[in-house]
C-alpha cells in the first residue's frame, strides 16, 4: 500500500519527512501584551491561492500579536492602534526553511476606514468604529525581513526613479487571497494621543537590514548609496512652492483673487494675519487633497515596478570617493567664508580699517536717513502691501519659466560627474553651463544697454568695496607686520 502511494506521488517521502519535521518543530507565534486595547479586528479567510506553495500557511500580525489564519474560521485580535497595519504573511510548511515567508499582504487600517462624507468622518472620529469589508488581495514579495516579524520592514515602499532595485518585478506579484475583515474600535479621537507602534515620520534605511527603531542604526552597517540617493530625491522633491501659490502664479483669475485678499488683509491689520494664514493653509490642503485623490484614482500616484525605475543614477564607487572629497573641500570653504563674513562685519563696525569703516559709516548713515524718511512718509501697510503685490506679480513672470529643484539637482550632479567633481577643472563645467543655459527673457541682457551697463558697474563697485573689508586674518597680518616685523616706524609729514 505504501509502495503504491509512493509510486503515485513522487514527493510522498519528502512530504512525509517535512510533516514529521513540522510535528516535531511546530511553528512559534509572536505574542505581546496589549497595554491599552482600543478594539478588535476579526479576520476570516475565504480562499487562498499561491502557485509556489505546496502547503500554504497564513499568519496575521495585528498590534504585534501573531495568529494562524485558517480557511472559514474567524481569527480575533486585540487592536491597540486603530490607525495601524494588518500584516498577513504567507509561509509554506513544505518548504526547506518554513520560517521564511514567501509572500505578504499589508492592509493599512486608515484605507479600510475611509469616510465617504463629513458626517461619516465625524462619526468615526467621535462616535467609534464598526466597519466590515470583503477584500481580494494579491501577494507582494517579501522584503528584507524574511521571517515577517518587523513592522518597519513590512511597510510597502514605492520605486524611486534612477535607483535600480527600488521597485518590484511585475511577475513577483501573484496569487490571490480573499478575506473578510471587521474592525471595531472606540472613537479615534481618544486614540490620537497614544503613540503608534511604527511612527509615520520614521526614515529608517530601506536598502540594508531590517530595523526595529533608530537605536539599532550604525554607519558601518547601514550606510548605503541607494538610501543616500533616495533621501536626496525626497528632499529636492519637496522643495517646491505650495500648490495654492502655483495656481496663483499660473492662473490670472486666481492671481486677481489673491491680490484682492492681500489688499483686504493689509487694510484689516495685524489681527487678521492668523485667520488669513489658517484659511490659506486649508485652501492649499484642499487643492493637494483633490490632486492626490485624482492621482490615486488614475493609478499613477507612485512608481511601483522595476521597469518604471529607468536608467541608474547611482554613483560609481570611484565617484563616491571623489564626491566625498569634493563635499569635504566645499564644506571647509563654506566654513571659511562664513567665518570671514562674520569677522568682516565685526571689523567693519569696529574700525579695524578706518579708511573702509569711514566710507561704510557715511554710506550707512545716508541709507538710514533715507530709510527713516521713507518709512515716515509711506505707512508700513503700504510698503507691506506693495511687497506682497511684487511677490505675486514676480512669481507669475518667473515661475512658468523656472525648473524644479529636483531637476536642478540632477543637472548639477550630472555636471559634477562630467568634470569628475572638480578633477577636470572648472573650464568644462563653464562650457557645459554656457551650452545648456538659454538666455532668460528677464535677465539684464534683454534690458536697454544703458540699464545693463549701470547695473554691471554698480555691481562691480559694490563688490570691490566689500572685498576691502578686512577679516581677522588680514587684521592679524597687519598687526604682525606693524608690531613684529617693523621695529621702528618714523613718519615724516609732507609740507
Amino acid at each position: 500500500m505504501g509502495s503504491e502511494k509512493a509510486k503515485g506521488n513522487p514527493y510522498f517521502f519528502g512530504k512525509l519527512t517535512l510533516s514529521l519535521r513540522n510535528s516535531l518543530l511546530p511553528r512559534r507565534y509572536q505574542e505581546r501584551a496589549v497595554e491599552h486595547p482600543a478594539g478588535t479586528v476579526r479576520i476570516t479567510v475565504k480562499s487562498v491561492d499561491y502557485p509556489d506553495a505546496k502547503k500554504p500557511v497564513l499568519v496575521a500580525n495585528v498590534s504585534g500579536n501573531e495568529k494562524e489564519l485558517r480557511p472559514a474560521q474567524e481569527a480575533s485580535f486585540s487592536l491597540e492602534d486603530p490607525l495601524g497595519d494588518i500584516l498577513i504573511h504567507l509561509y509554506d510548511d513544505f518548504a526547506l526553511v518554513k520560517k521564511h515567508a514567501i509572500g505578504r499582504v499589508i492592509l493599512p487600517l486608515p484605507t479600510l476606514l475611509q469616510a465617504s462624507n463629513s458626517e461619516q468622518l465625524m462619526k468615526i472620529v467621535t462616535g467609534g468604529v464598526d466597519q466590515s469589508a470583503d477584500l481580494r488581495c494579491r501577494f507582494f514579495p517579501v522584503g528584507l525581513d524574511k521571517r515577517g516579524r518587523s513592522l518597519h520592514a513590512a511597510k510597502l515602499r514605492p520605486a524611486i526613479h534612477g535607483i535600480p532595485g527600488s521597485g518590484i518585478k511585475k511577475n513577483s506579484v501573484k496569487g490571490n487571497l480573499t478575506i473578510s475583515v471587521r474592525v471595531t474600535s472606540e472613537p479615534l479621537m481618544s486614540r490620537m494621543f497614544y503613540p503608534p507602534q511604527v511612527p509615520c515620520w520614521d526614515s529608517l534605511p530601506r536598502f540594508t537590514r531590517p530595523h526595529k527603531d533608530e537605536a539599532n542604526l550604525t554607519w558601518w552597517q547601514d550606510l548605503n548609496p541607494k538610501d543616500v540617493k533616495a533621501n536626496q530625491i525626497r528632499i529636492f522633491s519637496m522643495l517646491t512652492p505650495p500648490m495654492l501659490l502655483v495656481v496663483v502664479w499660473t492662473d490670472r483669475r486666481a492671481a486677481c483673487a489673491a491680490q484682492l485678499m492681500w489688499l483686504l488683509l493689509c487694510r484689516a491689520g495685524a489681527w487678521a494675519i492668523p485667520l488669513f494664514g489658517f484659511v490659506v493653509v486649508v485652501m492649499n490642503g484642499v487643492l493637494v487633497h483633490r490632486h492626490r485623490q485624482q492621482s490615486w484614482k488614475s493609478g499613477n500616484a507612485y512608481e511601483i515596478f522595476e521597469d518604471e525605475v529607468g536608467k541608474s543614477e547611482l554613483l560609481a564607487p570611484h565617484e563616491m570617493v571623489l564626491q566625498l572629497q569634493w563635499l569635504i573641500f566645499n564644506l571647509q570653504r563654506l566654513c571659511g567664508t562664513v567665518a570671514s563674513v562674520l569677522e568682516a562685519i565685526s571689523n567693519a563696525a569696529s574700525g579695524a580699517d578706518m579708511f573702509v569703516s569711514s566710507v561704510l559709516f557715511v554710506a550707512g548713515a545716508l541709507l538710514a536717513v533715507c530709510a527713516s524718511i521713507f518709512l515716515w512718509v509711506v505707512p508700513v501697510q503700504i510698503w507691506i502691501y506693495c511687497s506682497g503685490v511684487a511677490f505675486l506679480a514676480g512669481g507669475m513672470r518667473i515661475y512658468p519659466k523656472s525648473k524644479s529643484a529636483l531637476d536642478l539637482f540632477r543637472e548639477a550632479e550630472q555636471s559634477d560627474r562630467q568634470n569628475m567633481f572638480g578633477l577636470l577643472g572648472d573650464e568644462s563645467e563653464e562650457q557645459t553651463k554656457e551650452s545648456n543655459s538659454p538666455p532668460c527673457a528677464n535677465s539684464p541682457a534683454s534690458a536697454s544697454p544703458e540699464l545693463k551697463e549701470g547695473i554691471e558697474q554698480f555691481g562691480e563697485f559694490a563688490s570691490a568695496f566689500l572685498q576691502r573689508i578686512p577679516n581677522e586674518l588680514e587684521v592679524a597680518h597687519r598687526y604682525i607686520a606693524s608690531h613684529i616685523v617693523v621695529d621702528q616706524l618714523t613718519k615724516h609729514e609732507q609740507h
